[in-house]
């Protein structure tokens, strides 16, 4: 696909050029939320386990 000039108030894409300019915008968009999405649960997952170590610690000074 050119580059149409998306400025000019008369173009008016056509369904297969309007794919392609959607196609392009998003092309990232995907992986980057998988990327995100892999990164918060790790952090969950490392917080928990520091939650978990102090909740522990505390314990084991606190003897009920």
């Amino acid at each position: 696909m050119d580059h149409p000039n998306l400025a000019d108030p008369d173009f008016d894409p056509s369904d297969e050029q309007l794919a392609e300019l959607m196609r392009r915008a998003f092309a990232g968009v995907g992986e980057a939320h998988s990327q995100a999405l892999k990164q918060l649960h790790e952090q969950i997952a490392q917080q928990g386990a520091e939650a978990r170590r102090r909740w522990l610690a505390q314990r084991s000074c606190n003897p009920s």
